[in-house]
């Protein structure tokens, strides 16, 4: 069954993070908080990797994500990477088939400048 999600708010935390907080109809209502990164390094693998660098929570599988972001997105993606860090977190590295595609979603997700 697809999971049938609907981002609820959108807002910027500052000038590197978006955080992006939705809904999940399908059981129960659950909010996720999904934190777009925007730093030096993943400008540059937006640029020329295609790479998009989310920050989420640890309790997330790979499976769950890919899931997650592919229904809210609406796009494939090609691959992803994670790795967790200190702040009990997990930073996602989401890898996407073209450049367009990337760009399209940046804009979407309300980042409009790289």
């Amino acid at each position: 069954l697809p999971m049938k999600n609907k981002i609820i708010r959108k807002y910027k935390q500052n000038k590197t993070q978006i955080s992006l907080i939705f809904k999940n109809y399908l059981k129960e209502p659950t909010f996720y908080d999904i934190k777009l990164e925007i730093s030096q390094k993943s400008r540059f693998l937006i640029k020329n990797y295609n790479t998009i660098t989310f920050r989420i929570d640890k309790r997330f599988s790979k499976k769950n994500v890919k899931n997650l972001l592919e229904n809210l997105l609406d796009t494939k993606i090609k691959k992803i990477n994670s790795l967790n860090t200190f702040d009990n977190k997990k930073k996602v590295l989401v890898s996407f088939y073209n450049t367009t595609e990337t760009e399209d979603i940046l804009v979407s997700l309300g980042y409009n400048h790289l």
